[in-house]
């Protein structure tokens, strides 16, 4: 089960590849990656693309050239995107970035992923944040 789940990761980043680490290199451009050990199932998987590819989707600075920095969002959220079949924007990716990138919020990261991307857990992680 999980190796089509890889496979359809592979897909969704060209050029992205595993290296003798076990880890899933999306982009060697920014340096977007994450170990593939210990996952066991689809939604593990999908955690860690939110978890640690999030970053290189909204944030992440390759260059001094705005343009390529841009591109470079667009490589990766499209990357994001496709794999999770989803259609967030450059903005939706900063705000989930915030509350999970890095392993933050993780129980929320995972019910996020669980409640099939519901942006209304986000919502009320960043209302929590001023009450």
């Amino acid at each position: 089960m999980i190796n089509e789940h890889v496979k359809k990761l592979l897909r969704a980043f060209p050029n992205s590849y595993i290296n003798h680490n076990c880890e899933f290199i999306a982009s060697n451009t920014g340096n977007q990656y994450f170990s593939l050990d210990g996952i066991y199932s689809d939604n593990e998987l999908k955690y860690k693309v939110i978890s640690n590819l999030s970053r290189g989707a909204c944030r992440t600075i390759v260059s001094s050239r705005k343009k390529e920095n841009e591109e470079f969002y667009k490589f990766m959220l499209n990357g994001i995107n496709t794999f999770l079949e989803t259609e967030f924007t450059h903005e939706d990716m900063e705000r989930i970035y915030t509350q999970f990138g890095n392993g933050l919020n993780s129980l929320y990261c995972f019910g996020f992923v669980n409640d099939n991307f519901n942006m209304n857990i986000i919502d009320n992680l960043e209302r929590r944040k001023y009450d």
